[in-house]
């Protein structure tokens, strides 16, 4: 079950549906397995662009949600951002578990935190690239499935 931090994103998604000559495709639901405890907060981003990708201020869409009061099923999360435009998109999540709302890195910018990117995305030397980790969206509903890797 989603709290008060899914609502604001699924209302995004809503307005959004009202912008004039838009069409929009079935809903965006995402899944987020592998989580090994209740500690901090998952953090979700969804993003459209190749140039936008990794950017916080540049995301499509965000969610935080409290892994304390959210519903899980054997680690899994799963979160339904409702009806998005055709087209590619990409998605990236970590697991705050210190709650201090950033991805900790070690000296050498490499992440401590967990996290995942879509389509089991992987980068060499660095984070995945969009195209590596985008996935198309027409005009049926999407799952799309991530795994924590810790």
């Amino acid at each position: 079950m989603c709290h008060q931090s899914c609502r604001s994103i699924s209302r995004l998604f809503i307005a959004a549906l009202f912008l004039p000559g838009v069409a929009f495709a079935g809903e965006l639901t995402i899944e987020v397995r592998g989580l090994r405890d209740d500690a901090g907060f998952l953090r979700i981003a969804v993003y459209g662009a190749e140039e936008d990708f990794l950017n916080p201020t540049r995301m499509l869409a965000g969610v935080m949600l409290n892994l304390r009061v959210i519903e899980k099923q054997n680690g899994t999360v799963t979160v339904t951002l409702g009806a998005v435009r055709p087209g590619r998109y990409a998605v990236s999540t970590y697991h705050d578990e210190n709650g201090d709302g950033q991805l900790d890195t070690n000296a050498l910018g490499i992440p401590t935190e967990a996290r995942g990117f879509s389509r089991a995305a992987k980068g060499r030397f660095g984070p995945p690239s969009f195209a590596d980790a985008s996935f198309p969206v027409g005009d049926e509903p999407v799952r799309e499935r991530l795994t924590i890797e810790y």
